[in-house]
């Protein structure tokens, strides 16, 4: 996804250039959804929810990137999407690391948006995999440990206070947070005490006038915790989340809809290859 240079060198060998996608098809369809409605985004508040045609969810500012909804021709990063973009749109297909029970209603959106096709052949990398499969087996330098002591850190909480004992806080991979920020969502955290369980939060700062973030208060994040692992909406985000993974895990079986996608990838491309030798 990240190297446009290589169309060129794709298109001079006659070699087909497939783009793989690490993060589903629908973020890339909301992306380009929004990217269509930007005046009417831009003035509207963070928190404020974003209802779009054909989005069965509400979103906010937040959600997205903020180059995406402000509209801003001289942002920095465009050039480099603007490329990236014009490349996976001369690329001949996708790898998207996703399973049809989880986006199906979303692939021909996707497709339709980069005007060529989607195998959607995921998840790559479960979770229980065998330690054998990530690493040689016959390598004596390797402490296998190493690669599942979070796996071995969940276990014993299962094992010693059952399920439910665990709550997964993730900040992104483009977020910035204040040191004030951080000590609000710890003290929120420590406030939640028992009733912190399995499960993911996500913190939705507000801005002010200057569209600098506002903190979110400590009482905030604590009841957000509670209501996340004691309420119902957080029993039902659980049941939502073993479901797809039980899916999920189905999906990369033998027969599975994951191995039928990559499949029917291979013969697409032999079939290319084999047209491409008759042209010839």
């Amino acid at each position: 996804m990240f190297l446009p240079w290589t169309v060129d060198s794709c298109c001079l060998f006659d070699i087909p250039r497939i783009v793989f996608s690490g993060m589903g098809v629908l973020p890339s369809v909301l992306e380009r959804i929004v990217s269509l409605h930007v005046p009417c985004i831009s003035s509207l508040l963070h928190s404020e929810p974003i209802n779009l045609p054909s989005v069965p969810f509400p979103l906010n500012k937040t959600d997205f990137p903020d180059f995406v909804w402000r509209g801003d021709d001289k942002h920095p990063i465009l050039p480099i999407v603007s490329e990236i973009g014009q490349a996976e749109h001369n690329s001949w297909g996708y790898v998207v690391n996703s399973f049809e029970e989880l986006e199906e209603d979303h692939v021909a959106a996707f497709e339709n948006q980069k005007g060529t096709k989607a195998w959607l052949v995921g998840p790559l990398l479960l979770h229980d995999q065998s330690e054998k499969d990530l690493i040689n087996p016959g390598s004596k330098n390797v402490d296998q440990k190493q690669f599942s002591p979070y796996i071995k850190w969940l276990d014993q909480k299962m094992e010693g206070a059952g399920p439910g004992t665990v709550i997964y806080v993730a900040f992104g991979s483009q977020s910035y947070m204040t040191d004030s920020q951080m000590e609000e969502i710890a003290l929120g955290l420590e406030m939640a005490g028992s009733a912190v369980h399995q499960g993911g939060l996500m913190i939705v700062q507000e801005r002010d006038a200057n569209d600098d973030p506002m903190t979110v208060h400590h009482d905030v994040i604590c009841d957000s915790v509670r209501e996340l692992m004691r309420g119902d909406r957080g029993k039902k985000a659980r049941e939502r989340a073993q479901e797809l993974g039980r899916k999920a895990k189905k999906a990369m079986e033998k027969g599975g809809s994951s191995g039928k996608k990559l499949d029917e990838l291979i013969q697409c491309l032999t079939l290319r290859q084999k047209n491409s030798k008759t042209t010839r």
